[in-house]
Formats: structure tokens, C-alpha cells, sequence
């Protein structure tokens, strides 16, 4: 039985810790440009996201993007796309839109997982675990606002 994404990818993620911080959870996502996406895990600690990009063998390929809550100018969300969509995997995915305060923009997919078939097909509990981790810490974020 393969093993689980964040199983994979949560040694990767680890290199880049801060001391005394932890994972809460890690999300499998696809960032997307005008014609390509590219594989990133997102690491979701108590201070900041961690963005790292992978290589088809789920290896880091460059170093990771760190977004704390004041590098975050702001966020949007968007759940549930048609299933009419150019990909027919964006059905029951969530995008994620994300400004920098640097000015850079992020537009990041993924499956929310969870269980039965489709929750499984889309990251099964690991992923679920990790974007409800990335939903807490969107709120905390909000809250500081």
C-alpha cells in the first residue's frame, strides 16, 4: 500500500523548522501559473506557512517560501469549483489566493481529503488533518487583523 503524502513529504518539511516550532498539519497542493502547476507541501506551523516545492519523487527541489501572519497581505478562498472546469480534477477542490505583502500573488489547489472514497482519492485523513491545521491558522491570522 503506498504511503501517505504527508508521510512522505513531513522529513522535508522538518529540515526547515525554526527551533521550537511544530507541523500541525500538511497539505498537498498544486501552485498554479498562467499555463503549468507545480507540486508544493505546505506546511502549516503555529507561526507560518511553509511552502516547498517538490519534484516528482516528492524531494525538495528549491527552497521553500515562508509566509508568517505579516507577510500575508491577504487571502481568498473558493470551494467547489463546476464540474464544466478546464481540469475535471477541480471538482470538490478548494483554491486558495494569496497575497503577499511583498506584492507577489500564490494560487494554490488542493482536495480537502477526508474519508470514504473520494475524501481518500483527494488526500484521505492526513490532508483533512492539514487543511483544517491551514483553516485554524487562517482564522488566527484574520484575528490578528
Amino acid at each position: 500500500m503506498p504511503r501517505e503524502f504527508a508521510e512522505v513529504v513531513r522529513p522535508v518539511l522538518e529540515e526547515s523548522l525554526h527551533s521550537g516550532d511544530s507541523l500541525l498539519g500538511i497539505v498537498a497542493v498544486v501552485a498554479q501559473s498562467t499555463f503549468r502547476g507545480s507540486l508544493y507541501a505546505l506546511g502549516v506551523t503555529q507561526r507560518e506557512l511553509i511552502l516547498q516545492p517538490l519534484d516528482r519523487h516528492l524531494r525538495a527541489k528549491a527552497e521553500p517560501t515562508r509566509l508568517g501572519f505579516s507577510d500575508l497581505a491577504g487571502a481568498e478562498a473558493r470551494a467547489g469549483e463546476p464540474w464544466w472546469s478546464a481540469q475535471i480534477v477541480d471538482v470538490g477542490a478548494i483554491t486558495l489566493k494569496l497575497r503577499a505583502s511583498d506584492g507577489s500573488k500564490l494560487k494554490l489547489k488542493f482536495m480537502p481529503g477526508g474519508e470514504g472514497l473520494l475524501g481518500g482519492l483527494g488526500g484521505g485523513d492526513s490532508q483533512a488533518q492539514g487543511v483544517n491545521a491551514l483553516a485554524g491558522w487562517m482564522r488566527e491570522r484574520e484575528s490578528r487583523d
